[in-house]
């Protein structure tokens, strides 16, 4: 397995990969996420770019709201 490879396999399992596939299923954009979610913008944009990760009560929170499990994410 390449660098490249190997770099996109991580990515694909990374908390703002799956939020961002999350986002584009459900259709739904920052600033409904900001409200749905009860955060910031930059909380969102944070999450988005892999800055930072929700904590564990808003992994559940956004698991349950996506219906996914949160191993998932």
């Amino acid at each position: 397995i390449g660098a490249i490879e190997f770099e996109n396999r991580v990515k694909e399992k990374s908390f703002a990969y799956i939020f961002e596939q999350l986002m584009k299923e459900y259709d739904l954009n920052s600033p409904q996420l900001e409200k749905i979610f009860d955060v910031s913008k930059t909380t969102i944009s944070n999450w988005k770019n892999g800055k930072a990760t929700p904590d564990m009560d808003k992994l559940k929170e956004i698991a349950r709201y996506f219906n996914v499990n949160i191993f998932i994410l």
